[in-house]
């Protein structure tokens, strides 16, 4: 199979694993929501941001090393593997004796056994990186698309079913432990590779000049992403840190799904083209007008009609999520385009522009937290931390300029012109805002559905071309 349809079958089945994920986490997850409250979210959500450090180190950075390499040997991956156990060993036993300290952190000795028994989540997780790096190397992702399926369902219903028969918060401890229990299962039984009892050093290093770049930026990009939910947990206890998590995890689900697909097989698809700079830039751009249509309605949809969608989604318990949700909305606009400049930049293979983003990213947004934080208020954090995604938005268009040498201009340029097909559902949102703030929500939500439709009729040969330029672009990939 040639790399275009390699690209064009990856893209199929993960957006229609995506879709599906997305559905059935969308529903499940509001029937446990529903079921265990903000609570109990809030202090499995304690466990699993200080996990979350150390899965960053299970990795250890070379999964994406192993993507980005044309020449990867089976004693790369064997060598890998064997470490990625050996560090999933040593994780799980620091992290289960690290318990006590951990519920010191946070003043809360309930936390003690949940991080024991969650302690269990490295080895699992460790088990499975390199097999999943193979299937996505080979462009194998309807086993991987499966696999996800299967385990979000079946770990999902474990979860209900604990939930309800009163187990409470370790209804959550078993969604997260089932879940990559049958995920890889499954990618195991559905692949044909074994690991060799070879561990050869010189490949680790060999690897190492490029990973140690990608563990140094997700070092980093952890602390970022870790640190709001880390200070809340500890200064305004579990229930902020539920409704604050939620809010977020409820907002990226749609955004990131509708991106995820798309980056997930492009950024090894752009590895195999890295050295054609001006293809690449050109396929981004044409990527950004796609994003543009895609996320800009969702992102005015949550703005305006958040404390609705909160209220029919969770119930009256979590209405105080609603204020928090309706400010992190506006960073919808954004996120997909930083998550993609990531992989392309990423796809270039060079460690100086990683370390561009490392050292001022990464700055950036831990500098907004704690601005954010000193305030004392979960609404003042999220609107540091939606201004913060503003700026590493811009940040991120200038460098994938500099990686690709093309100019910045285009690129901001293109940004501008996709606002086009939001101009009039917006129009129509802030009319009705001025003239009737107390219209009906279904007649304000029916406005803005026809003004889309309007917008997109207007723009109908643009919108038909473009989708005629991106079928073009996976065919030239």
């Amino acid at each position: 199979m040639t790399l275009k349809k390699k690209v064009v079958s990856g893209v199929l089945w993960t957006a229609a694993s995506n879709i599906g994920g997305t559905l059935l986490s969308f529903t499940l997850g509001v029937w446990l929501a529903r079921l265990l409250g903000p609570s109990a979210y809030g202090l499995i959500g304690m466990v699993l941001v200080i996990a979350g450090f150390g899965r960053l180190l299970l990795d250890f950075g070379f999964g994406e090393a192993l993507i980005q390499k044309q020449d990867v040997t089976e004693r790369d991956y064997s060598s890998v593997f064997w470490f990625n156990i050996a560090i999933a060993i040593v994780l799980c036993g620091l992290f289960y004796m690290s318990a006590p300290w951990i519920a010191a952190f946070y003043a809360n000795t309930d936390l003690i056994p949940l991080t024991q028994v969650m302690s269990l989540s490295f080895l699992l997780n460790g088990s499975i990186i390199v097999q999943r790096i193979r299937l996505e190397k080979a462009f194998r992702y309807r086993v991987i698309s499966l696999a996800e399926l299967t385990s979000s369902l079946l770990s999902s219903v474990v979860a209900i079913a604990m939930a309800y028969k009163g187990f409470g918060v370790w209804s959550l401890v078993a969604l997260n432990l089932t879940k990559p229990l049958i995920y890889g299962l499954y990618i195991w039984v559905a692949s044909t590779w074994l690991p060799s009892l070879e561990f050869n050093t010189a490949n680790i290093r060999n690897l190492g000049k490029f990973s140690l770049s990608i563990l140094l930026n997700g070092v980093f990009n952890t602390v970022a992403t870790s640190l709001d939910k880390i200070l809340i947990g500890k200064n305004l206890g579990a229930q902020s840190f539920g409704l604050y998590t939620k809010a977020y995890g409820t907002l990226r689900l749609p955004v990131n799904q509708l991106t995820y697909a798309m980056n997930r097989v492009l950024y090894p698809a752009f590895s195999q083209i890295q050295s054609q700079r001006k293809h690449v830039f050109d396929v981004y751009r044409k990527i950004i007008r796609l994003v543009s249509l895609l996320i800009f309605p969702v992102m005015l949809g949550f703005v305006f009609f958040g404390d609705t969608i909160i209220w029919l989604m969770f119930g009256n318990e979590w209405a105080a999520m609603a204020p928090v949700f309706k400010i992190l909305a506006l960073t919808a606009g954004f996120i997909p385009f930083n998550i993609i400049a990531d992989s392309i930049i990423k796809s270039q293979g060079s460690s100086y522009y990683l370390n561009l983003i490392t050292f001022v990213e990464k700055p950036l947004v831990v500098v907004a937290i704690l601005a954010g934080v000193s305030f004392g208020s979960i609404l003042a954090l999220s609107w540091c931390l939606t201004i913060a995604t503003f700026i590493v938005f811009l940040f991120k268009s200038w460098l994938i300029s500099l990686a690709l040498e093309q100019p910045y201009k285009t690129l901001l340029i293109q940004h501008a012109i996709s606002v086009k097909y939001i101009a009039l559902p917006l129009l129509a949102l802030l009319a009705v805002m001025l003239f009737q703030p107390d219209m009906y929500v279904v007649f304000a939500a029916g406005l803005f559905v026809l003004a889309l439709l309007l917008s997109l009729t207007l723009f109908r040969k643009s919108v038909w071309s473009l989708v005629q330029e991106v079928i073009q672009v996976y065919r030239s990939v």
